[in-house]
């Protein structure tokens, strides 16, 4: 008997000793599942199918302005709602708050819904069904990314409309990188997408000279916050087409009122400026043939005038800037040399003169 005693004593002993164990291991594996669920970003909850909370993580408490010792387990859901309701983080009622839960709790799937709550929040609830009739609940306060998805929103709503423009708009940073540019621009830049041209600065996109007058023109906008109105500028796109802009440029300012950037918008003159040199161009050879200017002179003038109408052709771009320069007076001729003048326009002169006016007639012919 006495052996069997200590037999009995040694076994209880031993499962005393495993069961402890077992507990220690239990509460040392319950305590790192609540640790997980305390550091978890979103409220968590768990109801049994009663209705009465197993437990809630202090995220849940903050995200609906409660106090954790209003979420002891086995706090009825209704209480729980009343208190969000008295709270104002309620969206609906208590009744049909229930209602929706039980509708969602009745089936096997998930349910997900959004909650606007009074102060302005919105809030993401993800309720998943539990094969014994409870469920759990995941509450995310997602009113920054509803904003951020807003502003995504609206900017690609403003992609779409500076899109249809069909002069050149953009909006730049301090550093006159692009942060915004319209699909005018991003094509004759060559670039496939308006998202290509993102930090990119007209050093990327022209000769360093022109780039470095652009930066100097912008840098000194920016800090005198004074706009730049309806300026001519030349450019050549990345076709080495030669264009002309009416651009405009002004600081943008924040709440602050510090310049954190410009905006920019060019308007292509390049056929007005066309019609300018050309009618500036026949007022000139016009004025020649008035005053009897000699014909090599009048050739010479159209041939340049022909040239400057060649569009696309970088030439233009030149011609335009430089301007139609006035002939220097001639020198009045020693009766010698007149005589001399006219003996050799009698010998070749005239064929001469025709075979460059056809050579002219020949290049322009080749332009159109």
């Amino acid at each position: 008997m006495t052996t069997l005693a200590q037999l009995a004593t040694a076994s209880y002993e031993a499962l005393e000793r495993e069961l402890r164990a077992t507990i220690a291991a239990l509460q040392d594996q319950a305590l790192r599942f609540q640790t997980a669920i305390e550091n978890i970003s979103q409220g968590i909850c768990f109801f049994d199918a009663g209705e009465r909370l197993i437990l809630c993580n202090r995220r849940y408490a903050e995200i609906y302005r409660l106090a954790p010792e209003q979420l002891q387990p086995g706090a009825a859901l209704r209480e729980i709602v009343e208190r969000r309701v008295a709270v104002g983080t309620s969206a609906m009622n208590a009744d049909a708050y229930l209602a929706l839960a039980r509708a969602v709790n009745s089936g096997t799937a998930s349910g997900n819904w959004t909650a606007e709550l009074a102060d302005g929040r919105t809030i993401q609830v993800c309720h998943q069904p539990m094969p014994d009739g409870g469920w759990v609940a995941t509450h995310e306060d997602i009113s920054e990314l509803s904003a951020n998805r807003l502003v995504v929103d609206e900017r690609i709503s403003l992609q779409t409309l500076i899109d249809l423009v069909p002069d050149y708009m953009w909006v730049k940073d301090t550093e006159s990188r692009f942060v915004v540019a319209n699909r005018a621009i991003a094509s004759d830049s060559g670039r496939d997408s308006t998202s290509d041209m993102i930090g990119l600065s007209d050093f990327d996109l022209h000769a360093p000279d022109l780039a470095q007058k652009f930066r100097l023109i912008e840098q000194q906008l920016m800090r005198d916050g004074q706009p730049m109105i309806d300026e001519e500028e030349f450019v050549v796109d990345a076709s080495g087409t030669g264009k002309w802009f009416l651009s405009t440029k002004l600081p943008l300012r924040n709440v602050q009122n510090n310049i954190f950037g410009l905006v920019g918008i060019a308007r292509d003159i390049t056929a007005r400026k066309q019609a300018e040199i050309l009618r500036d161009g026949q007022a000139h050879i016009l004025e020649m043939i008035a005053k009897s200017a000699p014909l090599e002179d009048v050739l010479e003038r159209l041939m340049r005038l022909v040239e400057s109408q060649l569009g696309g052709d970088i030439r233009f771009g030149l011609a335009a800037r430089q301007g139609w320069q006035p002939l220097a007076p001639r020198r009045r001729a020693e009766p010698g040399e007149r005589l001399h003048r006219r003996r050799r326009r009698r010998r070749g002169g005239p064929k001469g003169r025709v075979l460059r006016y056809r050579s002219l007639s020949a290049r322009a012919g080749d332009c159109r």
